[in-house]
């Protein structure tokens, strides 16, 4: 399992698969963020409905409110702001990796430079956000034991995620799994196991909620159904219930999927009560979501008002070590500031080089 590099009090064991432990981060934050339903069996064909499921609604209950400098406050001992930093896209290939490709050749190099910048920023983030698809044809075999013997992405990734003096909070990308040909739930296992993570949780941090969203968790992801297609995202009945309930709460808060929200299913669950996709959920329950940023197209695309907040693509580390976003938030307002959007080369898969030692600023 990997190594949490920030200090952790584990509170249960209530993953169902080996080597999955859900951690909780000492907190003074009121309240947790999963609603510990172990799943509504809405019928949807979720993996996670009821079967004990690592990503069954729980939601992770990880919150934090250090930055990795063993104080309580945002790095630059100022109680009412804290930065968080979001990435995407890493696609680390496997070691044996053929070549072909010279951005997946240096993809772990690349991922190493990112994380060197990202060291580099003073005052450092709170924590680290990475938008799914942190390897790239991974899975080179059905038994979990042989990723804890041998070589592997999964394992790269992980010892790369540890360098970071800051805690990493990852989600699933469509590359993360393998279907068909590998079921789901073995690729939330790898995951646990490797990163410590449910296929979607959520974490609290000074006010704010970050909900980490999992949108190949629905029946795209799932073959044999009518909506299958791994082009699409979905996130599945139970998971839909379980954002809803993570917006109840009112709190400001940032939305994090994979798959742009333009490329989700719609109607994906359709006897699922209300929420029936995420459109719907965002309708009904969206007024706290201030942010919502996703992967995938590895290229950078600001839509400020197509949906219920504004809605960042984030370019692929994979073709930039520059690509990376640094976001300022207000401690328990929603206000926040983009530090550095200005370095993004908007349209593209690229973005300047800027320095952040204090305000950041061209280089």
């Amino acid at each position: 399992m990997r190594r949490l590099p920030f200090p952790v009090v584990v509170l249960a064991t209530a993953l169902s698969q080996p080597g999955c432990v859900a951690v909780v981060i000492e907190s003074n934050l009121e309240g947790e963020t999963g609603d510990g339903d172990p799943g509504d069996g809405d019928g949807d064909g979720d993996p996670g409905d009821g079967d004990g499921d690592p990503g069954d609604g729980d939601g992770d209950t990880n919150t934090n409110t250090g930055d990795g400098d063993g104080d309580t406050n945002t790095g630059d001992g100022d109680p009412d702001r804290f930065r968080v930093v979001v990435i995407a896209d890493p696609h680390i290939p496997a070691p044996d990796y053929p070549g072909g490709d010279k951005s997946l050749s240096e993809a772990r190099a690349s991922l190493l430079e990112t994380r060197d910048k990202i060291e580099a920023i003073v005052p450092p983030p709170s924590f680290v956000v990475v938008l799914g698809d942190l390897v790239d044809d991974a899975y080179k075999s059905t038994e979990a034991v042989w990723y804890q013997a041998n070589p592997n992405a999964f394992a790269d990734v992980a010892d790369i995620l540890d360098g970071f003096s800051v805690p990493v909070y990852p989600l699933f990308g469509d590359s993360d799994y393998a279907v068909p040909d590998h079921a789901k739930t073995f690729s939330h296992l790898l995951f646990g196991q490797f990163y410590a993570k449910d296929p979607y949780y959520a974490v609290d941090h000074l006010g704010w909620r970050f909900v980490f969203t999992n949108s190949e968790y629905g029946q795209t992801y799932d073959e044999g159904t009518l909506i299958y297609d791994p082009e699409r995202g979905s996130y599945g009945g139970t998971q839909l219930n379980w954002i809803a309930d993570q917006l109840s709460a009112g709190k400001p808060t940032v939305l994090f999927s994979h798959f742009p929200l333009y490329q989700v299913a719609v109607d994906e669950a359709p006897n699922n009560g209300q929420f029936t996709d995420l459109e719907t959920v965002l309708a009904i329950q969206g007024e706290p979501v201030e942010l919502v940023f996703a992967g995938h197209e590895h290229t950078w695309l600001d839509m400020p008002a197509t949906f219920a907040a504004p809605h960042v693509v984030v370019g692929a580390t994979r073709y930039d070590t520059d690509n990376f976003l640094l976001i300022e938030f207000t401690t328990n307002t929603p206000q926040y500031e983009m530090l550095d959007r200005n370095k993004v080369e908007w349209g593209t898969a690229e973005a300047d080089t800027w320095v952040y030692d204090g305000t950041p600023m061209p280089g």
